[in-house]
């Protein structure tokens, strides 16, 4: 009996020990798949820089249809694959906890927008319309993560597209107030019209999926990465999803966040739900054959004091005006069936007594082509659809003040696609690491940006040399270019820059000892030093500003992303300078 006990203990103490070392097996194997997926994703995203920064110049040149249409297919298709690369990073560093939410002031009308914003130039679903419905009174002023937040309902969007050809996709915000917690609680329902998901799709929805799948997936490539990383992002804000399918009703699914308020109502947004005289008892005409997005612009113009008549199609639109036009603006969306929005708009001006009536067009970007056709008639004004609160009472107060902006807001050439919304990099789990990195300073692109710099670009990769060069070369600037960052130390030493963009990860001296060296250098004039990196890690970028470096851009490098940079670049030079004056601040 004794001997048998003996024996089974000897049998579980090999196997817990067995079990400890396959225990560290698997943390070693975690550790090491993460690093492989940080490299891949720094090194694919220096090499997509090629395609990024090429990508817009041959926009600016001279295009046929043809090639200006392959163009976008381009450029669609890298910025998806950008992302999908942010999926891959991401999904490791969530799975293994290794990440902190920001906490920030939150505008939750804005997270929806820009989500939807964000699919407005998918031009392979025509037939579908993308719908974004915010309340008509101010938010609460709340904290939370705006990156993340739009993260999660571009991603739900995103599953939308995939099951619907034809139909709509409607995000709805809805805020509900707890006074008893002060706390409101955002609900952000997504609804399609595709065919409903059964309840097994609905289950494996929200389960991890690994990253290669046996067995065929309801869930296509284009979400497989999206999909888990809402469940660990909704999971980590203390959210909740809910998904509701009915057969012939599509599939509706929401997600709910709860914040504390943190003062009273009116947040950033306060001011596009202020009533002003210009729209009191003003009256317009809708017309939009969606009844949902016709809710969505009347239930805001009502909010703004005016007179709604409705219309649901472009032909009815015409019978009302046909012979009287008791009304101070039209809202017309553009794509109707029978007749689209530009005929209607056409068949208007072309009666002389409605030459003065005020048309605001709602078009998606993706019509930009159409929209040229009609711009140049009288008193016609343009918003993008998925509309936008904001932008929509800003257009249709130009247009009742009879103040047309020429150009009109509208791309000439290139069709610019919204950046899809990057999460941004996890906080570092080490208790040592306390610094922040580099505050979120909004800079326009179409800033100041002084025409006489003189710059240096440090990168070791000459794809990324040629790219930058170029796009640097069509803002006006011919700039000096050096290898790696003891080149940079020596071009520093020799010649006064402005600006060095300094790349992290270079041969001989990286991007850090190089900073380092010219920051201990008194006797020369110091640049203003952007670095420029692969990694979207916090790890990296507060290293970055350890070293002294001003601002921090990540590859692919984007020429709007280079503007807003220069543009910073020389607003500090400016404040810098002041600060040198005597009595300077």
């Amino acid at each position: 009996m004794m001997a048998k006990l003996g024996s089974r203990k000897k049998a579980l103490l090999k196997a817990n020990g067995e079990s400890k070392l396959l225990t560290e097996q698997l943390k070693q194997a975690e550790i090491n798949r993460n690093a492989v997926f940080k490299n891949l994703g720094q090194e694919l995203r220096t090499r997509i820089t090629g395609i990024t920064g090429t990508v817009p110049l041959l926009h600016d040149s001279q295009l046929s249809p043809f090639q200006e249409s392959c163009m976008n297919i381009i450029e669609m298709s890298t910025r998806a694959v950008s992302h999908l690369i942010d999926d891959i990073s991401d999904l490791s560093r969530l799975e293994s906890g290794d990440f902190q939410l920001r906490e920030e002031e939150l505008n939750l009308v804005s997270c929806a927008e820009r989500a939807c914003q964000f699919f407005e130039l998918d031009s392979s679903r025509p037939q579908v319309e993308i719908i974004c419905e915010v309340p008509t009174h101010p938010m609460p002023k709340v904290k939370g993560d705006p990156d993340r937040i739009q993260q999660v309902l571009v991603n739900l969007i995103g599953r939308a597209c995939l099951h619907v050809d034809q139909g709509s996709i409607h995000l709805k915000l809805e805020i509900e107030t707890v006074p008893e917690t002060r706390s409101v609680i955002a609900r952000y329902a997504i609804h399609d019209t595709g065919s409903a998901m059964s309840a097994e799709e609905a289950k494996a929805l929200f389960e991890k999926v690994t990253l290669v799948e046996s067995t065929p997936s309801p869930i296509r490539a284009e979400s497989m990465l999206g999909i888990p990383i809402t469940r660990i992002l909704v999971e980590a804000m203390k959210g909740s999803i809910v998904v509701n399918a009915e057969p012939g009703d599509g599939t509706t699914v929401t997600v709910a966040f709860t914040f504390p308020i943190e003062g009273a109502s009116g947040s950033s947004n306060e001011s596009t739900f202020d009533r002003n005289a210009v729209f009191a008892r003003k009256r317009a005409l809708v017309v939009d054959d969606n009844p949902v997005s016709m809710r969505s612009v009347e239930k805001h113009l009502s909010a703004w004091d005016m007179e709604i008549t409705q219309a649901g199609s472009a032909i009815e639109a015409f019978k009302i005006i046909e012979n009287s036009n008791p009304f101070d603006v039209m809202v017309v969306d553009s794509r109707m069936p029978m007749m689209d929005g530009f005929e209607l708009v056409q068949r208007i001006k072309s009666q002389p007594r409605l030459q003065d009536l005020p048309v605001v067009l709602l078009a998606a970007m993706s019509e930009a082509d159409k929209f040229r056709e009609v711009e140049n008639l009288a008193q016609i004004y343009l918003t993008t659809r998925p509309v936008q609160v904001s932008e929509l009472r800003e257009t249709v107060q130009q247009a009742l003040e009879r103040r047309k902006i020429v150009p009109v807001a509208v791309p000439q050439k290139r069709l610019a696609i919204p950046e899809p919304p990057r999460p941004p990099p996890p906080r570092p789990s080490q208790a040592a690491i306390a610094t922040r990195g580099f505050e979120r300073v909004a800079v326009s692109a179409n800033a100041a940006i002084r025409k006489d710099l003189r710059i240096l670009l440090a990168e070791d990769n000459p794809v990324n040399q040629k790219v930058t060069s170029l796009l640097l070369k069509k803002l006006g600037f011919v700039i000096d270019v050096v290898n790696n960052g003891k080149q940079a130390v020596e071009a520093i030493e020799q010649g006064s820059y402005d600006i060095v963009l300094m790349d992290k990860q270079m041969p001989e001296m990286d991007g850090i000892e190089a900073t380092m060296r010219i920051r201990s250098m008194t006797h020369v004039r110091q640049p203003v030093v952007i670095a420029l990196t692969a990694s979207a890690s916090l790890e990296d970028e507060v290293a970055c500003k350890q070293a002294n470096m001003d601002h921090f851009l990540t590859k692919p490098v984007q020429f709007e992303k280079v503007k807003e940079a220069l543009a910073f670049a020389t607003d500090l030079m400016t404040r810098r300078s002041r600060a040198s004056l005597p009595g300077g601040n």
